[in-house]
This record gives C-alpha cells, sequence and structure tokens, in this order.
C-alpha cells in the first residue's frame, strides 16, 4: 500500500533529482535507486514521487511492492497479479511471473505507463529475477541502504538521500500583500496497491475503480 504523506514531509532537493531524470526528453533515466542509512525518509521520498506521477496523469498502473524479503517481493508481485491479471491467488510465484510478463512492451498494443516502487531492499540478492522489465514506457523507483553494483546494473541511478537541511529563507524585503485565503478540494482516493483503474490493455472486463489503474 502507498504510504501516507508523514505530517512532517519536508521538500528536499532529492525530488527534483528524480522528477529531472524523468522529465528530461531523450536522456531519461527511467530506474532510480534511493540509497541511504535508515531514517532519512527515502521511502517517503519514494511515496511523494509516486504518488505525484500517479495524480499528474504520468503514469497508468502504479505498484508499491514491499522489498524486504524475496518472499515479500514475490507475494507483493503475485498480488499485483490478482488485481491487475486475475491470476491465481493460489499459485503466488506464477502470478508474480504472469504480471512481470505483463509489464513487457507489447508490439501492435497501445503503450501502458508503469511505474513500480520496490521500497526498503534489503538484500540485492533478493531482486534476481525479480526486476521490472526494461521499457520505454516503464520506470522503477528502488529504496535502500545498500549500495552494491547489482543495485545499479541496467542503467539504474543511484540517487544518495543525506540528512535533511531546512532550506534558508531570506527575510522578507517589503511588507507582505493583503492576505487571500484559497480553497481548493483535493479528489480522495484510494491508496490500495497496486492500483488498477484502466486505460491499458486487459486480459479480462476492467474491474471498479477500488484500487489503481487510471479511469
Amino acid at each position: 500500500m502507498l504510504p501516507s504523506r508523514a505530517l512532517s514531509f519536508q521538500y528536499r532537493a532529492e525530488v527534483d533529482q528524480l522528477r529531472m531524470a524523468v522529465d528530461s526528453g531523450g536522456t531519461a533515466v527511467l530506474s532510480q535507486v534511493l540509497t541511504g542509512i535508515g531514517g532519512l525518509g527515502k521511502t517517503q521520498l519514494a511515496a511523494d514521487y509516486a504518488r505525484t506521477a500517479w495524480d499528474s496523469g504520468g503514469v497508468d498502473v502504479l505498484v508499491w511492492i514491499t522489498a524486504s524479503s524475496r518472499s515479500a517481493i514475490t507475494a507483493s508481485y503475485a498480488q499485483a497479479g490478482v488485481e491487475v491479471l486475475a491470476a491465481d491467488p493460489g499459485d503466488p510465484e506464477q502470478g508474480a511471473r504472469a504480471f512481470l510478463a505483463w509489464l513487457e512492451p507489447k508490439t501492435g498494443q497501445k503503450p501502458c505507463r508503469w511505474l513500480v516502487v520496490l521500497d526498503d531492499v534489503a538484500d540485492p540478492a533478493d531482486m534476481r529475477g525479480w526486476w521490472p522489465p526494461v521499457s520505454p514506457h516503464g520506470r522503477v523507483l528502488v529504496t535502500t541502504r545498500r549500495r552494491e553494483a547489482a543495485l545499479t546494473g541496467a542503467g539504474r541511478r543511484l540517487v544518495t538521500v543525506g540528512l535533511f537541511t531546512p532550506p534558508r529563507t531570506p527575510p522578507p524585503t517589503s511588507p507582505p500583500c493583503s492576505p487571500r485565503t484559497t480553497a481548493k478540494s483535493q479528489p480522495t482516493r484510494s491508496t490500495a496497491s497496486p492500483r488498477t483503474w484502466g486505460t491499458c490493455p486487459l486480459p479480462w472486463p476492467r474491474p471498479p475503480p477500488t484500487s489503481s489503474t487510471r479511469t
């Protein structure tokens, strides 16, 4: 499940680094790895990135994978397979493999823009065979405390997260303008993962919008 935004969440320079890497045209880096010691807010940065990508309409399918162990990775992919492909919940391995195969770009089909977040990769060896496929329409974001070369293969870009330093705000040079209040309602969406309301081609009728593919 996509974590709720922390009440104390603060804007950080790493937010721009993640977005600029994707928005840089033909040189875009579609797979990125957030690394740093525990307690620095890597998961919150990843959740903010994912939430922004979804709310801006930048992705059609958003999947949050708990990656703290190989069994957790398999279970998360399998759940995505159940929700997206109606895979058999009694065969997690097959459901997980089917979902990864579904992410592969298909000739003649409408491109499906997807984002897979692999949160808290504890051991890079657990990812062997479970990396999402390379696709011009897909993005991958990893959070981890590790820095092994295995995490940065296949074009994945390392982003080091350091201690948060509050930005300095210069003192005002003129009296503030008269205050105005602007209210803007925000739509409420389920943050269940994987999100599957659908513009992507699915092999069965689209499910009601209770989890996550865009309508």
